[in-house]
């Protein structure tokens, strides 16, 4: 490491740990008299309220830097002259905000000037597309989350599963940051950990091309700010309730029942002094309910059984064994005796156990809860210290048709994090800022019907597999136990200096440490005979007489078996054979990595009247810290005898594994190992704006950006053990900690001006080219006919689109704004798991995009807002022609969508009470908004069932239309919701 330490020195003078991303801006100008206009050499300007403040240079000017987001007041003076005051001053992250100020001399008998600003038409200084939103516009947005936000943004598209993807990138390309501390989920590219909407004091969205102190993100950053406590005592608490409210109850069973408190939200804050001018707090909750809109119905249990009435009385496995079940007592009996009734179905007679409530229930219902605390030390000579910590975690169910019937066999997924962040800043100078961060983020995740292994009801799944083909599932749960923990440790610092009045340096550099533990279970039952059912088998002395017995109460076999009961034969015989059936066979993915990330960068904010440059670069490295096979790519990566599959089924393959644990006792194949290389990148950037009226500029931007893998792809099967394919006939992939960086080169050009007082108009072209993208490749050994898969960097893809903006503000109460984007996105990929040979469209190319934004805001009465979102369809791939070899990838077009969302307040006094009565109402049309189609008809509630498949279906549970069309209520976005809710500060 040392060498790549002395890299960083001479590449930035600085070496330092983990690059500050933005979180401030700052504040410059000149003091001039007013009467002869010369300088003021020596004059004060202070930020009102808080430490920041600067003196000007012998050429008037000042600068003052390291604000946070937000709306101030500055306060120019100077001896023997009055002070002015001007008020409504925003800062936005990364940008400069420009006042000048002219004094008049105190002879001139005038009192203290005070000025009311009014924010710039246009915002020159930007050099790559970017949007700010405070903490005014995100509250009042009709809106139940700041992602919903972002999805609005021009040039971000949503793909079907609703994730979020930026000028036509991968999911996992965008970089998530808090406080300028990534959140981003390195184990799957997501966002870790989301501010609730109440505590963010400003959003920043850059899509363009971004600065150097920016990394790990291809495609985009979304960097929250969140807010900081004041010296006065505020707070306030916001209740909501509502419901969907949707007449389509063909497409959702159930919904169109009101119940409130099926969707509800509790949410506090509270602000203020510790101690007057030295340490101040501001704390935020939120507790969040919502029942969701996909119900089933619990007409079976996971330890219900059904058989046929042949597979009972005749024989019902290979050695024509009788099914029977146990009673309470360990007695034999038959399937009458148990309470299962034959039941004449379409297909057959049948014993069917139907133990549930047959009661509607929710299938993507899930509970939130967030808690943020903020502290903040003003320590003095312009030092300070803060402490930020996020606890969020979240409980839910996901959808799963197959499970229509059977919900309660869905596994629980649960999700919690914690996120600290210590921040310290020094003031070295007036015109050097020293900004230090430690930050540890935790995120954890698991899935699991029953978290212990040896849980007997594990057995269960085998029910799911009782041989009844496009029929739901009548019993049994998912044999998986699956969790994963992330912890980041960051230290990060960076040097920011005002070298003169047109040249701000940043240098800074990062160190993450990660710890990942994972751990996914697979248990499949053994047994020879293919028993399809939970329990054991039962065979006479001299094997004349042979019998399945299963479970029709949950536990009671294996308790039975447990207490080692006597077995009590109702047939006349002497001693019995027990073959007990709950071995099981583990499959298990298991590992621990500690792989380090390292940053550096440099950068110089160049500054004039007539042009604004930002120009950086970046050098990231990347050790996975792992081994890695040397011949990952070969398809001989172990011996042919390892892949000899009949040696496998007799168990002699050259890999012995405790089948409990997953753990590897015995590895006798011929695998040469390497240490997986570290990967270093430079990336440089430029940016440039230049102003081309007094409200317009143009800008040009173009940077080289890289991210590392996710670390799923990263590690996935780290014990390269394809053998698992022997065990239950899947293709395993594995994983790859030597996949290089993934990498893009983005350009773009935009123009923005503004015409008479209150429109602006915006135009961006942009184009982007994507390399090293991970794709999953087959490896294919020579001497067998089994494949497995393995990640590699081989795919590729491209960008290239136009943005049209158009915003007005037509008075000072109302305000419109519209965009539109036009976008091609192409790749040799689609899916993280399946390559295409030829170029295609990619699943979230989404050609056409129209949002707009509409706003009322009248001061102590209310308001409404009102967005709207119009989209082209997404490409699907049609179903190949009988006939024809070539897949067609995505040359098909889903319906285009629409949607609109309402928000409406009205503002009461109620003694100290300032209280807002709100209503805000999703989907407000209750439009159905198609996400998915069936792929033989384009349609999202049709779809084409051959004769042959109706003729061969035996209807148990259902007909084959309810099965081939269970995913109706998926295929659409949310019906409308309503809710209704009440705020109150004080």
């Amino acid at each position: 490491m040392k060498k790549y330490l002395l890299i960083t020195i001479l590449l930035g003078t600085f070496l330092f740990q983990f690059a500050s991303a933005g979180t401030t801006g700052k504040f410059s100008g000149t003091l001039k008299d007013k009467t002869t206009n010369e300088e003021i050499i020596g004059g004060s300007v202070v930020v009102v309220g808080t430490q920041f403040g600067a003196s000007t240079d012998i050429e008037g000017n000042y600068f003052i830097l390291g604000i946070p987001p937000g709306i101030y007041t500055l306060k120019a003076s100077y001896i023997g002259y009055k002070d002015v005051t001007i008020s409504n001053l925003k800062i936005s992250i990364d940008l400069t905000t420009k006042q000048d100020f002219a004094l008049s001399q105190e002879d001139l008998k005038i009192e203290e000037v005070v000025i009311v600003a009014e924010q710039e038409l246009v915002q020159k200084g930007v050099t790559a597309t970017t949007s700010f939103l405070d903490a005014q516009q995100i509250e009042s947005a009709p809106i139940d989350g700041v992602g919903e936000l972002i999805g609005l943004e021009a040039g971000v598209t949503k793909s079907s599963d609703g994730a979020i993807h930026i000028r036509g990138g991968r999911t996992g390309e965008v970089a998530y940051l808090i406080d300028g501390i990534s959140v981003t989920d390195v184990f799957d590219g997501g966002q870790s950990v989301e501010l609730e909407a109440g505590s963010v004091q400003e959003l920043q969205v850059i899509t363009g091309a971004f600065n150097a102190e920016y990394g790990k993100a291809q495609s985009g950053v979304i960097n929250s700010v969140a807010k900081a406590g004041g010296e006065k005592f505020n707070g306030g608490i916001q209740i909501f309730t509502g419901d969907y409210v949707t007449s389509h109850d063909k497409i959702w069973q159930h919904v169109g029942k009101i119940t409130p408190q099926d969707n509800y939200s509790f949410q506090a804050n509270i602000e203020g002094p510790i101690l007057k001018n030295k340490l101040t707090f501001y704390s935020n909750f939120r507790y969040k309910s919502d029942d969701g809109f996909l119900y089933g119905k619990n007409t079976y249990n996971p330890w219900d059984v059904t058989a046929k009435e042949e597979a009972v009385k005749e024989g019902a496995t290979q050695n024509l064994a009788e099914l029977r079940t146990i009673n309470d007592a360990g007695q034999l009996i038959t399937f009458e005796e148990a309470g299962l009734k034959p039941d004449t179905t379409a297909a057959g007679t049948y014993y069917i156990g139907k133990s549930g409530e047959n009661k509607f229930k929710s299938m993507n219902k899930r509970t939130d809860v967030f808690a943020l605390g903020k502290l903040f030390w003003n320590i003095g000579q312009k030092n300070n210290l803060s402490y930020t910590g996020i606890f969020d975690s979240e409980n839910y169910t996901s959808w799963d048709a197959n499970y229509l019937y059977n919900i309660d066999a869905r596994p629980t997924q649960k999700g919690y994090g914690y996120t600290h962040i210590l921040a310290y800043n020094h003031a070295l100078t007036q015109s050097s800022v020293l900004n230090a961060k430690f930050s540890a983020v935790n995120n954890v995740f698991d899935e699991y019907n029953y978290k212990n292994i040896n849980d007997d009801r594990q057995m269960f799944n085998v029910l799911v597999k009782q041989g009844f083909k496009d029929n739901f599932s009548t019993g049994g749960v998912p044999n998986k136990i699956f969790g994963r923990e992330t912890n980041s440790y960051n230290f990060k610092l960076d040097y920011e200096n005002q070298l003169n009045n047109h040249h701000l340096v940043k240098i800074g550099g990062e160190l993450t440490n990660h710890i990942l533990d994972y751990d996914n279970i697979e248990i499949t039952p053994n047994s020879s005979f293919g028993n399809p059912y939970n329990g054991f088998s039962w065979v006479s002395p001299d094997f004349t007489q042979n019998y399945w017995v299963f479970d029709t109460n949950a536990n009671q076999v294996n308790e039975f078996l447990r207490a080692n009961a006597s077995f009590v034969d109702t047939i006349p015989g002497a001693e019995t054979y027990i073959d007990d059936l709950l071995r099981r066979d583990v499959w298990r993915d298991q590992y621990n990595r500690k792989p380090r990330e390292f940053s550096a960068f440099i950068q110089d904010k160049i500054e004039y009247d007539y042009i604004t440059i930002n120009a950086g670069v970046r050098m990231d490295i990347f050790d996975p810290n792992t081994k890695v096979p040397k011949r990952i790519n070969d398809a001989n990566l172990v011996t042919a005898t390892s892949f000899d599959s009949s040696r496998v089924a007799q168990g002699q393959a050259n890999l012995w594994i405790n089948q409990k644990t997953g753990e590897i006792l015995w590895d006798n194949r011929d695998v040469e190992y390497k240490k997986a290389s570290k990967k270093i990148n430079f990336s440089p950037r430029l940016g440039i704006s230049f102003p081309i009226s007094k409200d317009g500029y143009m800008s040009f931007s173009y940077g080289h950006f890289i991210q590392t893998p996710r670390f799923s792809d990263l590690y996935l099967n780290g014990s390269f053990r394809p053998d698992r394919d022997f065990l239950d006939g899947k293709t395993e992939t594995m994983g790859n900690p030597d996949l290089d960086y993934e990498k893009t080169v983005s350009y773009e050009i935009a123009l923005k001006q503004g015409i008479g007082n209150n429109l602006v108009l915006g135009l961006n072209l942009f184009y982007r080219d994507v390399v090293n993208l991970k794709a999953t490749d087959d490896v294919k050994n020579t001497t067998d006919t089994q494949t497995y898969k393995v990640n590699t960097n081989s795919d590729y893809g491209n960008t290239k689109g136009a943005l049209f903006s158009f915003e007005n503000r037509f008075t000072n109460e109302i305000n419109a704004s519209v965009d539109y984007t036009y976008l091609v996105t192409t790749g040799r990929f689609t899916s993280d798991d399946y390559t295409y040979p030829q170029n295609s469209l990619l699943d979230w190319d989404q050609a056409h995009t129209l949002n707009f934004n509409a706003n009322y805001e009248k001061n102590n009465f209310g308001g409404a807002g009102l967005i709207g979102s119009y989209g082209s369809g997404y490409p699907y791939e049609p179903p190949r022609k009988e006939g024809n070899s070539v897949i067609r990838k995505n040359t098909e077009r889903k319906p285009s969508t629409f949607n609109l969302d309402l928000e409406m307040h009205k503002y009461v006094q109620f003694g100290m009470f300032n209280t807002t009565f709100f209503v805000k109402v999703f989907n407000l049309f209750d439009t159905k908004i198609v996400k998915n189609v069936f792929g033989e008809t384009g349609e999202a509630n049709s779809t084409e069932i051959s004769s042959i498949d109706r003729e061969n279906h035996n209807q148990v549970v259902n007909s084959i239309d309810e099965y081939r069309l269970r995913d109706i209520p998926t295929n659409y976005q949310p019906p409308r919701k309503i809710q209704f809710g009440v705020k109150m500060n004080f």
